[in-house]
């Protein structure tokens, strides 16, 4: 009648347990389960909401890559593997900062987005050598080699894969190299790395159509007269001309195809032997 509250009564259900598995199962769909850190489609997802909520920032798209991270599995073995890679995503949790977003992306390579000026080679350089040496004894010595790929965002409008994809590029043109470590991508490194491509996919049509030429350089005594000749290679391509063999035997040499047209030309001077022979 006085319009008061009189009493009241709850009933309460406990769902911890059940909130918890969500959580769980939440964490595990967007984490990988050997490092924690973030799965390469939830790093998308999440560098690509920090890129359009800070238009204003000038940021960095990092990859890492192991060197020969196989043969680390191969000589000792997937635990110590597992194990350095445990370490290598434990120090970016460590070093870097709260701002920034750091996934795997697959295997031994990493992705991290992070600001221009939190940004600094030597923090990733001996990275991987100190993930090792912490998981193994101090007594064997085996050098690891962090490579550094680094796309500037520029253009934010590209999907963060496209910008991941961008900086492993820098990193391919530096690949296999003891001497540099770092590589950053600009406009003319990926029309290298497309006119790389070209030619790689270009070459069984070359060799099938007779692009690829064989020719003989005299080899001369001092007096002048003719000892023999060398076998020189050239590739006539109906597209992009004459091109010297100082641009694609490096390229082919890096991928293993230099022996198809070592064969190849093999083949040609075998064939004019023989037809010389005959005459």
């Amino acid at each position: 009648n006085k319009k008061q509250l009189q009493g009241c009564y709850f009933i309460i259900q406990d769902r911890t347990e059940e909130i918890n598995e969500l959580k769980k199962k939440q964490h595990l769909a967007t984490h990988d389960r050997l490092t924690d850190l973030y799965i390469k489609e939830h790093f998308y997802e999440q560098t690509e909401k920090y890129i359009k909520s800070h238009p204003e920032e000038e940021l960095y798209i990092v990859c890492t890559d192991i060197k020969d991270f196989k043969m680390i599995n191969d000589f000792f073995g997937t635990k110590i593997g597992d194990q350095v890679l445990i370490n290598f995503s434990k120090m970016l949790s460590s070093q870097l900062s709260d701002a920034s977003i750091y996934g795997r992306i697959e295997n031994d390579i990493f992705g991290i987005l992070m600001a221009k000026d939190k940004y600094d080679e030597e923090k990733f350089s001996g990275m991987a050598q100190e993930a090792f040496d912490s998981c193994i004894d101090t007594g064997i010595s085996f050098p690891t080699i962090n490579y550094i790929g680094v796309y500037e965002i520029t253009d934010r409008t590209i999907p963060a894969s496209v910008m991941c994809d961008r900086a492993r590029m820098a990193i391919t043109s530096i690949k296999g190299s003891f001497q540099k470590r770092v590589a950053y991508y600009n406009d003319t490194l990926r029309d290298n790395i497309l006119y790389e491509q070209e030619l790689i996919t270009d070459l069984d049509h070359a060799i099938s159509t007779g692009e690829i030429k064989m020719y003989l350089q005299p080899q001369m005594s001092s007096e002048g007269q003719m000892l023999g000749a060398e076998a020189l290679v050239r590739w006539d391509h109906p597209e992009k001309g004459l091109i010297s063999p100082g641009i694609f035997i490096p390229i082919f040499e890096k991928n293993g195809f230099i022996t198809k047209l070592d064969l190849y030309v093999f083949a040609h001077v075998c064939a004019f032997i023989r037809k010389r022979s005959e005459e």
